[in-house]
This record gives C-alpha cells, sequence and structure tokens, in this order.
C-alpha cells in the first residue's frame, strides 16, 4: 500500500467517524465537496459543518472496496448501511473522487447509490 492510498484510507476513516479536527488538518481551506445531485459545500468549516451533520445519522456498516491514489488524485469504492428513518435501514454503494494539493484534499466528489432496504 502506497502512502497516499494510507492517507485516503486514514481520511475516510476520520470522515465515516466524525473526526472533525483530523479532518479539518487534512484538508484545504477552499476545499470543494460535491455530492452529485446536491448544492456543493464550500471552504473548510462548511465541510466540517455538513460532516458534523451526516453523523446524526450514523454508520451502521461502512466497507472500502477498493482504494487508488497518487500524489494528485484518488478514488475509493465502496459500501455502506445506515438508518434513512426509524427503523428502516438502506444498503449504499459509494465511490468518492479525490483532487490532492500539497498533502491535503483539495476536492472531494460523491457519488452515492441506493439500493434499497435491507431486510
Amino acid at each position: 500500500m502506497t502512502k497516499f492510498e494510507t492517507f485516503i484510507r486514514e481520511f475516510d476513516e476520520a470522515f465515516t467517524s466524525g473526526n472533525l479536527s483530523w479532518i479539518a488538518e487534512h484538508v484545504t481551506e477552499d476545499i470543494e465537496w460535491t455530492v452529485v445531485g446536491e448544492p456543493t459545500v464550500k471552504g473548510k468549516q462548511a465541510l466540517l459543518d455538513g460532516v458534523s451533520q451526516m453523523m446524526a445519522q450514523p454508520l451502521e456498516e461502512h466497507q472500502l472496496l477498493r482504494v487508488v491514489a497518487d500524489q494528485q488524485i484518488a478514488v475509493v469504492e465502496g459500501t455502506m448501511e445506515m438508518e434513512v428513518e426509524q427503523g428502516v435501514k438502506h444498503a449504499f454503494s459509494v465511490c468518492d473522487l479525490y483532487d490532492l494539493e500539497d498533502g491535503k484534499v483539495k476536492a472531494l466528489t460523491t457519488y452515492v447509490v441506493d439500493r434499497g432496504e435491507v431486510k
């Protein structure tokens, strides 16, 4: 595993666990996070606020399937399960594209596919 893949795995862990201080240290001030189909989040504080809001519905299952990274770009494929409403859990497939600059995340684009209810 390369140091870039390790960094992205650590970033993903911080992101999914809500480790805001770690995230803040490893993103640029002008980071942009786009969840396809949603408005783009612009700036470090807006990203941290978004992650904090996301933690209101914590992930129940999360798995990284593939991480490919170099010093400028990274791609992560994963799956997750989370409660979408009281007593209803859905499975999702996720792909994240990272743009890196000087060892920090400058942009993140997230594609999410809802695979439906987990019985």
